[in-house]
């Protein structure tokens, strides 16, 4: 018996273009990818349009706590809806190494601890300075 040799040939077509600005004093960052795909057919409740963003809004000057929404397209073979968008916050910081991250963590409750004691002990003296 013969081997059948068939061939299928699948084909499909993207074209994406992606955007970023920032407004506000870069506070404000936008960020896109629009474009069309030529894979969605019979597909119910999924487009062919491509339209993926993110917003971010730093909440301060160092953009370490963020407000954060987006939208985007999902792949026709994996959802039921065309898109899934979100919206969040969100915290971020940077680091080198993880053991720098986590050396800047303990220094930090450090510093509160002893900003907490000292607030104890400068009660303390206050109510003897009362008494006398």
């Amino acid at each position: 018996m013969k081997p059948i040799l068939t061939s299928c040939v699948i084909l499909e077509i993207q074209f994406d273009v992606a955007l970023s600005t920032q407004f506000l004093n870069d506070r404000l960052i936008l960020n896109g990818n629009f474009g069309y795909r030529d894979e969605v057919e019979d597909a119910e409740n999924i487009s062919n349009s491509i339209v993926d963003f993110d917003i971010e809004y730093k909440l301060n000057k160092s953009g370490k706590f963020r407000t954060k929404g987006f939208n985007r397209s999902n792949n026709s073979y994996f959802k039921q809806s065309p898109n899934t968008q979100g919206l969040g916050v969100v915290y971020r910081e940077e680091f080198d190494t993880f053991s720098g991250l986590l050396k800047s963590y303990w220094n930090a409750l450090k510093r509160d601890e002893k900003k907490e004691k000292n607030k104890k002990e400068g009660k303390k003296e206050k109510k003897k300075d009362k008494k006398e």
